[in-house]
């Protein structure tokens, strides 16, 4: 066959491509599906195949006209909308699956042509694969989903099985026999925040303890905790207690630290008002000292602490939640029993600075040189008098609540004004008796 044809199949070709991706709405690569292109032109489809094999004189025209007929079969076969007839396009579906099979030995055949053949199958063949797995092009992601929805798998999935549901996964968890299937079991608990017995979780007689010896059991049970956080508050006779023994256990394991931290916050957030006892905050603080500031050994330096400051920072954060609800004369000592850890650790450091592990006192004297300069921004009048504009909004909004601060804030502003004798003290001054 002359080179020359091959010239006008390629520009064939071209105006074939440009008229299959014409669009009036811009929402697919191609306006028309495989059916209805096979219905319109029977021979089309068959010919494009054809060209995958074609050879030429010159070769660099055979593999234009080869990549170039694989990118339109990829536009018509590939992601996009189906026609109105599901026999018709069944049919071309399986002409082409048909297509691709016969161009098999081809594509097996030693040597550039058969390489190429082969690459020009593969993407053909993915394209079809990907026009029935695809997601909808509306589709964004599965919170945006849910968002448009948040009913859907209420209504869809739980509902249609009601309590069987919950029934089916406790006995999945009596019955398992590894950890990850009681670890399954849970998750699947975890998406129905909503009818689970807190006693087969969070007692230690409970059908899962068994398995909470598992890093990813902990973390899962944990998970189910936080997400049941709304339930343990409005219900009296939920097990509040096993539930944050059950959080303290999975701080043993770096793998929980994460889930734990943060559903040991939230519970005590919404739950504070049960736990409101010294002795059950000084007990709590206790035992989660041993993961947040673990005491250091008898005349050596405090270690180093594995877990991430965010995960100590929420345990601490819900233990002053709790404390902020107890009777004044209970809230120094309870508030004590959560700093000693600290203060211990710190008095390890300061009687042993002579340690490996406590020097470092060369790059400890950069940072303080650097936060020296910038302290000294207090002095700059622009700075000071953001700050007090600060503490004047403050005071406006918290009126009354901002009263048990107003002593130590006046001292503060005090002192200040007394250093840098600026005005917007005054202002600040003014506010606070305002409100007093």
């Amino acid at each position: 066959m002359a080179a020359g044809y091959y010239g006008l199949v390629h520009g064939a070709l071209l105006c074939l491509q440009g008229w299959l991706r014409m669009s009036a709405d811009a929402s697919s690569s191609c306006r028309m599906s495989p059916g209805q292109l096979a219905a319109s032109h029977p021979a089309l489809l068959s010919c494009l195949f054809s060209l995958l094999g074609a050879t030429a004189t010159e070769a660099v025209t055979a593999e234009r006209i080869e990549c170039l007929a694989c990118e339109i079969l990829c536009d018509v076969l590939g992601p996009g909308a189906y026609g109105d007839d599901p026999q018709q396009e069944r049919t071309a579906v399986d002409a082409a699956m048909a297509a691709l099979l016969s161009l098999r030995d081809v594509a097996l055949t030693p040597g550039p042509a058969g390489a190429g053949v082969a690459r020009c199958v593969a993407s053909v063949a993915s394209a079809l694969a990907q026009r029935d797995v695809n997601a909808q092009r509306t589709f964004v992601n599965w919170n945006e989903e849910l968002d448009d929805d948040e009913e859907a798998f209420y209504r869809d999935g739980f509902l249609m099985t009601g309590p069987a549901y919950l029934q089916q996964l406790q006995e999945r968890i009596a019955a398992a026999t590894a950890w990850q299937q009681a670890e399954g079991a849970l998750f699947c608990l975890a998406a129905v925040a909503d009818m689970l017995r807190g006693q087969d979780l969070c007692s230690p007689a409970g059908r899962s303890a068994a398995f909470l010896s598992s890093p990813f059991t902990c973390a899962t049970a944990a998970a189910v905790v936080g997400a049941y956080a709304p339930w343990f508050e409005c219900t009296p006779a939920a097990p509040l207690e096993g539930a944050l023994r059950l959080l303290l256990h999975a701080l043993c394991f770096p793998h929980s630290w994460h889930a734990a931290a943060r559903a040991f916050k939230v519970l005590c957030m919404r739950c504070a008002a049960r736990l409101c006892s010294a002795p059950v905050v000084q007990s709590l603080a206790a035992v989660a000292a041993a993961a947040v500031a673990p005491a250091p050994a008898a005349g050596q330096v405090a270690s180093y602490v594995s877990m991430p400051l965010e995960d100590r920072q929420a345990i601490v954060e819900g233990l002053a939640r709790v404390i902020t609800l107890l009777n004044p004369q209970d809230v120094v000592d309870s508030a004590l029993s959560i700093q000693q850890p600290h203060l211990a650790r710190t008095q390890s450091i300061i009687s042993h600075g002579s340690s490996t592990a406590a020097q470092g006192g060369a790059a400890a004297k950069q940072l303080l040189q650097h936060l020296a300069d910038e302290l000294q921004l207090m002095a700059d009048r622009s700075v000071l008098e953001a700050v007090c504009e600060v503490y004047k909004r403050a005071l406006q909004a918290a009126r009354g609540s901002a009263k048990p601060l107003l002593t130590t804030l006046l001292t503060a502003v005090g002192e200040l004004f007394t250093a840098t004798q600026q005005a917007a003290c005054l202002d600040v001054l003014s506010t606070i008796a305002e409100v007093q």
